[in-house]
This record gives C-alpha cells, sequence and structure tokens, in this order.
C-alpha cells in the first residue's frame, strides 16, 4: 500500500496491534464516512456555520483513528474556519477535505484487501 493518507503503523499502534479490529474501524468508517461527507456538503451549501463546525470535528475524530494527518488537520482548519464564521477559507477548506477524505478512503479500503500477516 503506497497511499499515505492514512499511517497504518500509527492506527495498529492506537488499536494496540489488532489488525481485526483495525479492519472492522476501516469497514465502519468506509460505511458512515460518506455520510458524514454528504452531511458537511449540505452544511456548507445551506451556509450553517454551527452543523459545518459540529461535522467537520466528528469527521476530524473519526479520521484520527487511522492517524489520517492531513485529513484530520483539514478537518480542523474546516472546524475553526466555521467557528469563525469565515465562508471563503470554509470553501477552500471544503474542496481540500474532499480530497483527502477520499485519499483515505482508498488508503481502507486497502487495508481491507491486505493480509494480516503483512503487515
Amino acid at each position: 500500500m503506497n497511499n499515505h493518507s492514512i499511517d497504518l503503523s500509527g492506527a495498529l499502534k492506537r488499536v494496540d496491534g489488532d489488525y481485526a479490529l483495525l479492519r472492522l474501524l476501516a469497514k465502519s468508517f468506509l460505511k458512515s464516512g460518506p455520510q458524514l461527507n454528504e452531511r458537511l456538503s449540505g452544511a456548507v451549501s445551506a451556509k450553517d456555520l454551527k452543523k459545518v463546525a459540529t461535522t467537520a470535528h466528528n469527521l476530524k475524530g473519526t479520521a484520527a483513528l487511522f492517524d489520517a494527518h492531513a485529513l484530520v488537520e483539514t478537518a480542523q482548519r474546516l472546524e475553526l474556519a466555521a467557528l469563525r464564521g469565515q465562508w471563503e477559507t470554509i470553501a477552500t477548506e471544503f474542496e481540500l477535505l474532499r480530497s483527502e477524505f477520499a485519499l483515505v478512503e482508498t488508503a481502507l479500503q486497502d487495508i481491507l484487501h491486505l493480509p494480516a500477516l503483512t503487515v
């Protein structure tokens, strides 16, 4: 796996080396992550600052489970921009977040296809 959007070693440490648990968490993210992304998109479109901040915060916490540093940092910047009412920054960070999110999704799908012994 050459996608550097997550830190596999760090994520495994976070779950005490339990690869089966990491795969379960990856499956959960792949199921719930797109819903968070859609909720965030709707909040940005509706210019709902509170919902943008809350959803970005939730996504940040979920992404942190996988040491997805770029996605976590982007979600944090988006959350702060929403709390400050900075719509220009929100638009920029949201586009970046969508790209980072797609990279994390790909990396997590890769995890599901890796044999446990290769980690």
